[in-house]
């Protein structure tokens, strides 16, 4: 680890506790600007983020606690000659807790920000700022959107479309119902097209399919055929450093009261490879800067700017959508789409012509959202546009707080509701096991359920399911593990082997039972178990494990991506968990023919669950501060 660090000392919380608001924007703006220097020092040694603040300039010389290489050589010293096969059984459980480790580390420059500002609103306006000013001072889109310029600054200040992976954001559908209005009708082959737009669709076609001199001459053209339709403007904005205007090829617009805003972008390239880079990397950096400019302040701070940008590169065109977060987010809406198709096949042209039949449907949402705004700055622009759910006696509308992950891709929000001030956690997914949920819910091994979408409004989301649970105040039982918070009275095992009992009784797999799934409540006496993330779950042998699987964890034998799932799978997971919380009761390890039983487990033998009694009497129901 390096140890020539000539940067001011990171504060602790409690120094951050006593700094007035001036102060603490100075420090975030100005003082965290080289934060990337502290995260080079990481990457030798992995540290909690909560430790990691408390850490002075010479703790972080010297004394950085947590260390992997500290923790396998612990582990390799214990390591017996006469018991290798042991010491790999602990090598491999020291390894998971470094996983999960490295997994905090990875999320420690969000950590400390949020940690130092102890409100996540506060550190979505400064990535939200931060993302502005360097919009202003960029070079143009022509230049920026070049393979190595983009690369290099989606480090530093990331748009968040997939380049790469780590750089995806959340689903844009749940953020403006333009975008799933869009994906509904282009895909409805029924959907009614308007005579207008059968009347230049072909025309459209041959200018697409036709060969052209210069990118600006197939632009020009394809603008003439929009034109007949909508009003397209060659807007110019800013100054590059040779003086020239800078401008997309083409803007879509409507107005709020005096002030201009961007329903939809058109950028192109003469052919596929012409021009130097990719046309939706493009698109989406004249995205960022046109809603970047001073004369879009007012209404990109009351709302998320939803906007279109349809790509055209030949005869190939695609329609993404963006949102104005924290940080930008593009994502495609449809395919890159041939219009090299056969004028006589009416099935194929029908389909270019409900491109431009949703886009008109979608660009009227548009224009009647902006034309609504209350021009008045608002922190909701931050969250999903889901705010109320249910209907008559059982609807509740709820505020959203902060996320619960550090992860764009997992919408997980920590909300309340406005009714009874209660704590509730709001998650959007495709899938999740309800019938599962409820039936651990039933004896208190995983909160209470309020709220679940049907399918078809999980169709209004763009394929996206409300799932609203209650709020239980705790810690995963990975977090409780890293931390040696492990009562020696506890329930934990026993909690989650009934539970799993219960849904193996209904023929159900919970399949991902690893410990950041599992929560730890504390309670006076004992610490007890629930289960989170009903995701997986799903019938055994018929429902499947999901293609993303992290292959670099170790699963049970035979669960890959998209295999049928397995109660063995369950079983497997309850014998790792039974020997990890060995060490933190008082009962004697008896070895059963390849699987662990302690005096006080009463189920888990030979692969084999038995009945048993149920959670104890100590137990607590989930809930709002539980």
């Amino acid at each position: 680890m390096s140890s020539n660090v000539s940067c001011n000392p990171l504060p602790t919380v409690k120094e951050v506790e006593g700094w007035d608001i001036e102060k603490l924007n100075r420090f975030l703006k100005k003082e965290l600007q080289d934060i990337d220097k502290y995260i080079d020092i990481l990457k030798d040694e992995i540290v909690d983020g909560d430790v990691f603040l408390e850490l002075s300039r010479d703790d972080l010389i010297t004394k950085l606690p947590l260390g992997p290489a500290k923790k396998i050589e612990r582990l390799i010293k214990e390591i017996r000659g006469d018991n290798q096969e042991k010491g790999i059984e602990e090598l491999n459980e020291g390894l998971e807790v470094i996983q999960l480790q490295m997994d905090e580390s990875r999320k420690i420059k969000r950590r400390i920000v949020k940690s130092v500002t102890s409100h996540s609103i506060f550190f979505f306006i400064t990535e939200f700022d931060d993302t502005v000013k360097n919009s202003l001072e960029a070079e143009p889109p022509s230049i920026n959107a070049k393979p190595r310029n983009f690369s290099v600054d989606q480090n530093n200040h990331p748009i968040l479309n997939g380049r790469p992976l780590n750089c995806t954001g959340p689903p844009i559908t749940i953020y403006n119902k333009a975008f799933y209005q869009f994906l509904e009708n282009f895909e409805n082959v029924d959907l009614d097209i308007s005579p207008d737009i059968f009347e230049w669709v072909t025309d459209i076609i041959r200018v697409a399919t036709d060969f052209h001199d210069e990118k600006d001459e197939r632009l020009h053209k394809i603008r003439d055929i929009l034109s007949k339709k909508w009003t397209i403007e060659l807007i110019e904005y800013g100054t590059n450093k040779r003086g020239k205007d800078r401008n997309c090829d083409g803007v879509f617009t409507t107005k709020v009261n005096k002030y201009t805003a961007y329903i939809g972008f058109i950028e192109g390239k003469n052919e596929i490879g012409s021009g130097g880079c990719d046309p939706s990397i493009q698109g989406a950096l004249y995205y960022r800067d046109y809603w970047s400019q001073n004369s879009a302040q007012l209404i990109r701070n009351c709302c998320c700017i939803p906007s279109f940008i349809i790509i055209v590169a030949g005869p190939w065109f695609c329609v993404l959508g963006a949102v104005f977060l924290n940080r930008v987010v593009v994502q495609p809406l449809t395919d890159i789409i041939p219009f090299t198709v056969n004028l006589r096949n009416d099935k194929q042209v029908k389909r270019i012509a409900r491109i431009f039949q949703a886009l008109d449907l979608a660009f009227e949402d548009l224009i009647f959202y902006y034309q609504g705004l209350d021009l008045v700055p608002s922190d909701r622009r931050f969250f999903p546009y889901v705010q109320q759910v249910g209907s008559g006696d059982n609807a509740f509308s709820f505020t959203y707080i902060n996320e619960l992950l550090d992860d764009c891709t997992r919408t997980i929000w920590k909300a309340k509701r406005d009714d009874n001030n209660n704590l509730i956690v709001v998650k959007f997914t495709h899938k999740y096991n309800v019938k599962a949920h409820l039936i651990c819910e039933k004896k208190n091994y995983a909160p209470k359920l309020l709220y679940y979408s049907d399918d078809e409004e999980a169709k209004r989301l763009g394929g996206y399911k409300i799932i609203i649970m209650e709020y239980v105040d705790c810690i995963s039982l990975g977090q409780k593990l890293m931390r040696d918070e492990i009562k020696t009275k506890n329930n934990i095992y026993d909690n989650v082997r009934n539970a799993i009992k219960l849904l193996h009784d209904e023929n159900l797999v919970f399949a991902d039972l690893r410990v950041p799934n599992i929560l730890v409540v504390d309670t006076s006496e004992f610490q007890q178990a629930m289960l989170v993330d009903f995701d997986w779950c799903g019938i055994h042998n018929v429902d499947r494990y999901p293609a993303s699987m992290n292959e670099e964890l170790p699963w049970p034998p035979g669960a890959i991506p998209c295999a049928l799932l397995q109660k063995d799978h369950d079983l497997y997971w309850l014998d790792k968990l039974e020997k990890k919380l060995l060490k933190y009761t008082k009962t004697i390890p008896t070895l059963v023919k390849g699987s662990y039983i302690s005096q006080s487990s009463k189920g888990f033998a030979s692969g084999s669950l038995i009945k048993s009694s149920g959670i104890s009497q100590s137990s607590t129901a989930s809930g709002s501060g539980s």
